[in-house]
């Protein structure tokens, strides 16, 4: 019995594990307008200084470019060193229709970016892209996984994922306990 509750235990806690990025990215529709969130942090370590550059929010997912801030303009340092896919045809160019809060954040096909000075803090924020669509924007859902040596940053275009309740990994073992209890009343 004791045997069957800790395996219940222990499968519950493998089955729960959150799936790790160091940057999360989300880009949702809602009511007419793309929205993007993102939060998390990056380990530059391995990775190369291009330089510091103006910097515009805005998308092209053809290019492929991401650019999340302030609203105007500002500038950021941008980063070489990382792989990863293109995220749709685009539109035929960068769409910057758009007002952000929050840190500076963007994925670019040549570089990345972050705001001046990043120290490898926690950074988030959001942007939304007015009277736009996934459609207009050429952006096709999916799970985009762009590869850093160091870290990740996961791109997911469509329904942001619910999140585990925090007690979650307890329902195993209590299902398992009642279960066993139900067998000895018998």
């Amino acid at each position: 019995m004791n045997k069957l509750i800790l395996s219940a235990l222990a499968m519950a806690s493998m089955a729960f594990q959150p799936a790790f990025a160091a940057i999360d990215v989300f880009l949702t529709e809602e009511g007419g307008n793309v929205v993007a969130t993102f939060e998390g942090d990056l380990d530059l370590t391995g990775t190369t200084f291009n330089a510091t550059l103006g910097f515009n929010g805005g998308i092209n997912a053809a290019f492929p470019a991401l650019n999340f801030g302030p609203g105007g303009s500002g500038l950021s340092d941008t980063y070489s060193g990382f792989t990863g896919p293109t995220f749709g045809p685009g539109n035929g160019g960068f769409n910057g229709s758009g007002n952000g809060v929050g840190d500076i954040f963007a994925i670019n096909r040549d570089f990345f970016a972050v705001g001046v000075g990043y120290a490898g803090e926690a950074i988030s924020g959001s942007f939304t892209m007015f009277g736009e669509s996934f459609l207009s924007l050429g952006i096709i859902a999916g799970v985009y996984i762009y590869t850093l040596p160091n870290d990740t940053v996961t791109l997911t275009v469509g329904a942001a994922p619910v999140p585990v309740p925090a007690a979650a990994f307890l329902m195993a073992p209590a299902l398992a306990a009642f279960a066993a209890k139900r067998r000895r009343q018998r």
